[in-house]
């Protein structure tokens, strides 16, 4: 990349976002994406072992541009006046892969966003504005949602944040802080995500889940399910096991549901409470568009079918045998831990996670690290990647692990 370029992205990004970049050695610029592989302006390809969750379906997947671009040829936008039909076809798909129970939706553009509306619904319909969340919890840079997300250190801490929130371990000790909690009258919500995602690829005890959901059940207060990056098939399951239990009264979804193009995500609610009965305080002039609904509907299809979820725990489980086997014994290395294809390997040292990222970047894997949880190297290939293709992302990435710096 010259430098023509980078003058322009420091311009318009600022001096330390093209500092990173130049500093970690990542100088290329992706131009294409094709099932799990990305190209770059010097036609250089790299497998996609990250991307935050949002590529389940690899990038550009055939039936998803087709829907796409069909839909393209019809209508884009919405005009917020009149209804479509692609939003309700959407809407009703993802309400058929859930428990009964849950049965109203609100579209959204962003995760952050879904989780705004959640929490904004669960003080209208309490009256009350006190949270629990999760220790390592992660549900967004949006005011409320950061506000839930629990930063064990950097420069923004939850002081700095909009809501009252107490964070929890989810353990028996956590269970006991909730208790006390609860007894206070104030609390609205409890959110939470089945595996916590940027706090380390940490699956939540069920045991925890289902206390927790009893305790909200008596005292009145919400419980919030964050699937954002767990569900549509991500762990092998179109939903956890406490989702599909109906534990939770409000469910968070995005990330996969965009097929990978385009940026959509829903809030899904067990009662049509103060928010859904007052449009207004939910509209947005970008959600629930036709073309967005329309690739969502798709790829719910694609995610819910049990052909594709089987594929994606036997590709998970390939790659946990294989980590566990050839990297577990490492002194660098304290635990790998997963399930589907979210799987993370913590290290015991940030510094030598950041050395081998760089070294898995220039053998052609892109891989990151889990946002509050920097020791966390996630590994989250899409479900369309092929044996071979997986094989050689891993042979790579082991090989990053021991000859890193």
């Amino acid at each position: 990349m010259n430098n023509a370029y980078w003058k322009k992205f420091e311009h318009v990004f600022g001096k330390k976002n093209a500092l990173l970049f130049k500093l970690s050695g990542m100088k290329s610029s992706e131009i294409r994406g094709e099932g799990a592989w990305i190209y770059d302006d010097n036609e250089e390809r790299f497998l996609d072992f990250g991307s935050y969750g949002i590529h389940l379906l690899g990038h550009r997947h055939p039936e998803i541009v087709d829907c796409a671009t069909k839909q393209l040829k019809k209508m884009g936008l919405s005009t917020k006046i009149l209804a479509n039909e692609p939003s309700v076809a959407a809407a009703e798909a993802l309400l058929d892969t859930l428990p009964e129970s849950l049965r109203y939706v609100i579209y959204a553009n962003s995760g952050s966003e879904s989780v705004e509306f959640a929490i904004r619904s669960a003080m209208l319909s309490t009256g009350k504005k006190h949270f629990i969340a999760l220790k390592n919890g992660y549900h967004g840079k949006t005011s409320g949602a950061l506000s839930l997300t629990h930063y064990a250190s950097g420069s923004v801490t939850n002081e700095d944040t909009a809501l009252p929130v107490d964070h929890i371990p989810p353990d028996d000790s956590g269970v006991e802080i909730a208790k006390g909690l609860f007894k206070g009258g104030t609390i609205a919500a409890f959110v939470m995500e089945p595996i916590q995602g940027e706090g380390g690829i940490r699956p939540v005890p069920e045991d925890f889940v289902f206390e927790m959901a009893s305790l909200c059940k008596t005292h009145g207060a919400i419980f919030i399910m964050d699937e954002i990056q767990t569900g549509l098939g991500r762990c092998g399951q179109v939903w956890s096991p406490a989702t599909m239990a109906g534990v939770p009264d409000i469910v968070v979804v995005g990330k996969t549901l965009g097929g990978g193009l385009v940026p959509i995500a829903m809030t899904v609610f067990r009662e049509c409470g103060a928010l859904l009965n007052n449009p207004t305080m939910a509209a947005s002039s970008y959600a629930s568009s036709p073309f967005a609904c329309a690739v969502a509907n798709r790829a719910i299809e694609l995610v819910s079918q049990e052909d594709f979820l089987r594929d994606v725990r036997e590709k998970g489980r390939q790659c946990l045998d294989r980590l566990n086997h050839e990297l577990a014994s490492r002194e660098e290395i304290r635990e790998i831990r997963g399930k589907g294809l979210m799987i993370g390997i913590e290290f015991t040292d940030k510094e030598i996670l950041a050395e081998t990222l760089m070294s898995a970047y220039g053998k052609g894997v892109l891989t990151t690290f889990c946002l509050t949880s920097p020791e966390v190297l996630r590994i989250y290939p899409p479900a369309v990647i092929s044996d071979e293709d997986l094989q050689w992302g891993l042979d790579r990435l082991i090989d990053a692990v021991e000859t890193r710096k």
